[in-house]
């Protein structure tokens, strides 16, 4: 009888511990999902930071080669660009890093039993898909960045260097206040620039407009800067100052 008993008292036990098995092995699972997202979200700033670095040296690039030849507006222009993307870059590693950081503090919420286990795979798991799309944007940035560095090497070679400025003769002083001062016409550096400047200029009225910088993507998203008077039109001696400073 005290055996029919105790084996009557042990089922209840045995069926309550077979039931809660399923529910381990489910944390468990849970528990490697927000550990894979943690680890992706890792490799994917990793994967940022380096996009962030090539878009840096790109725009570093970009500006030796307006710096090697400052006559060249398209050079200038492009260095501008690489330096907005590298920027862009940096931004979006930032994101993928703050992500990561995220997901490997849901996953050791998981871990340590001090958040529900569900809730923070799911959290860890969001995260990582933030730092996927920061990854994407990061190296969007580096590539645009890229190609502005070297759209500013080719504009820098292609267009002629500024020749060194001659020293201006004087007429030796006959008397007081009489000093006579040779002019000179423009150095081929100002015609070439003015030849540049019209090949955006489509309808020869002087001027730049905006659908006319939107030939050139990087000049369009300069012109805003080079407008200085901001009419809505780049003229010629804006540029020519621009490049000046």
């Amino acid at each position: 009888m005290n055996a029919m008993r105790t084996k009557t008292l042990m089922l209840p036990a045995a069926l309550l511990l077979a039931l809660s098995a399923p529910c381990a092995f489910a944390q468990t699972a849970k528990q490697q999902d927000a550990q894979r997202a943690a680890d992706e979200a890792k490799e994917d700033a990793r994967a940022a930071a380096a996009a962030a670095t090539n878009a840096r040296d790109a725009a570093a690039t970009a500006q030796s080669a307006s710096s090697a030849n400052p006559a060249s507006v398209q050079a200038a222009v492009q260095a501008d660009a690489a330096a907005q993307r590298a920027r862009d870059a940096e931004m979006a590693a930032g994101v993928a890093a703050g992500a990561a950081g995220s997901a490997d503090g849901s996953f050791a919420a998981a871990g340590s039993g001090n958040a529900v286990t569900k809730v923070a795979a799911e959290s860890a798991e969001g995260s990582a898909g933030i730092a996927a799309a920061a990854k994407a944007q990061a190296g969007a940035a580096a590539v645009d960045a890229r190609a502005a560095a070297d759209a500013a090497v080719v504009a820098a070679v292609t267009t002629p260097q500024l020749p060194p400025t001659p020293v201006v003769a004087v007429a030796p002083v006959v008397a007081p206040a009489q000093v006579t001062v040779t002019s000179r016409p423009p150095t081929p550096a100002q015609e070439d620039l003015q030849a540049e400047f019209a090949g955006f200029d489509t309808n020869a009225d002087g001027g730049i407009s905006l659908s006319e910088a939107r030939v050139d993507k990087y000049m369009a998203r300069s012109f805003r800067m080079l407008d200085a008077d901001r009419n809505g039109r780049l003229q010629f001696e804006e540029v020519r100052n621009w490049l000046d400073e």
